[in-house]
């Protein structure tokens, strides 16, 4: 007699019975532990005002009242002896002027998911992490625009700089990074333009001698793909966590930089901030069974001076 199963087979008295197969183990989730952003870049360079009242800086932003640059325009050498007509000499000079403000940053990060209760604080979490580790990365790339127009307009200083003879753009002994095209021999930017040099180290060398001439220290912007070039060349010296140039400048290599300054290097005052706490907001679009979560924050970062500039034409000059 034959009895038939549940799904459609049929038992024969006597016959042997095929194991089922056994139900596949779903797969194991594991939440990756959430990561620190490098503590290299733009922030850690930036000395910071934590904002924790209203944002008054998200109006016109931040206008920089100059006490260090440019002083070479109201001060000079007393050239006349003493007791005698100084022949026409006058001691006078031309008040600097101010940068334009510094527009306010909005970094933003979003998240959804359904409505199921363990998902409020996994959107949550997500979005303040995403927040955390892309937010510099966006300023620095917002910032490059400012470095490049403040950096043209830098040119040289009127004390008047050494050009070492420099080899011509030839296409077989210069490789110009990104594709740039070698020929054109100057990059136009702001009321200036940002002058040429073969390689890295001669790029260091014109802003750290620009620096000297104004008798500060300060911080030299570039991407991070030039990190291991400044490294071989010995321009990289470690002073606790900050990296400095053999003059002491901090070198400042961003992410946001890679593409923002791609080939140009920014030598720039001290650099100060100012930015509001992350609020986090979330929302319930029960229409579509959604849950909605947004971290954001408004951000500001400037400097008194863009002290000088220069654009690299080969990786190795060689």
């Amino acid at each position: 007699m034959t009895t038939p199963t549940k799904d459609g087979a049929v038992n024969v008295p006597g016959a042997a019975v095929a194991p089922k197969a056994p139900a596949a183990l779903p797969a194991l989730e594991f939440e990756v532990p959430l990561v620190n952003p490098s503590p290299s870049g733009l922030y850690t360079a930036t000395s910071w005002t934590e904002v924790t009242g209203p944002s008054r800086f998200l109006g016109a932003g931040v206008r920089f009242r100059t006490h260090n640059f440019p002083g070479d325009s109201a001060f000079g050498v007393w050239q006349s002896e003493w007791c005698v007509d100084p022949d026409g000499q006058i001691k006078e000079g031309e008040r600097p002027g101010f940068l334009d403000p510094f527009a306010p940053i909005t970094v933003w990060a979003f998240d959804e998911c359904d409505l199921t209760a363990a998902t409020q604080t996994d959107i949550v979490e997500r979005v303040q992490q995403n927040l955390r580790l892309l937010e510099q990365t966006a300023v620095e790339r917002e910032l490059a625009e400012r470095l490049l127009i403040e950096g043209g307009s830098a040119g040289s200083s009127s004390i008047g700089l050494y050009e070492p003879p420099y080899p011509e753009a030839d296409g077989d002994k210069l490789y110009a990074p990104f594709n740039t095209p070698t020929s054109p021999k100057l990059y136009p930017t702001g009321d200036d333009t940002i002058v040429d040099v073969p390689d890295i180290i001669a790029a260091v060398s014109r802003i750290e001698a620009e620096f000297a001439i104004t008798n500060t220290v300060g911080y030299i912007h570039a991407g991070a793909q030039w990190a291991a070039y400044a490294a071989r060349y010995n321009l990289i010296t470690r002073s606790g966590a900050a990296l400095k140039t053999p003059m002491g400048h901090t070198w400042v290599f961003g992410g946001g930089y890679v593409n923002g300054l791609q080939n140009v290097v920014v030598g720039t005052s001290a650099l100060y901030g100012w930015r509001d706490q992350v609020q986090v907001r979330e929302s319930v679009d029960t229409a579509h069974n959604r849950r909605i979560a947004i971290a954001e924050r408004s951000v500001v970062i400037g400097f008194e001076r863009a002290v000088s500039a220069a654009r690299i034409l080969s990786w190795c000059g060689c």
